[in-house]
């Protein structure tokens, strides 16, 4: 039964030692998300600083909202 209560976890907190480029944010948030025992397809919101290699890697390999909501349609 849902009752639409909002719920918060945290997954991870990771420390990247070595170069911290937008490409290797994203492979390290890659790596957590899929190791995980989550379904990825229904992590909807990460939380970072707002560093320039975070907003690239999420601008470069996230999924925008919209493109979320057509899946989302297309499975129905």
């Amino acid at each position: 039964m849902d009752t639409f209560e909002r719920k918060s976890y945290t997954l991870a907190c990771k420390r990247i030692l070595y170069n911290n480029t937008y490409k290797n944010i994203a492979l390290v948030i890659h790596h957590m998300l899929t190791n995980s025992s989550l379904d990825v397809s229904e992590v909807t919101h990460l939380v970072t600083d707002n560093v320039t290699n975070f907003t690239k890697s999420f601008r470069c390999f996230g999924v925008t909202e919209l493109e979320n909501s057509n899946q989302n349609r297309s499975t129905l």
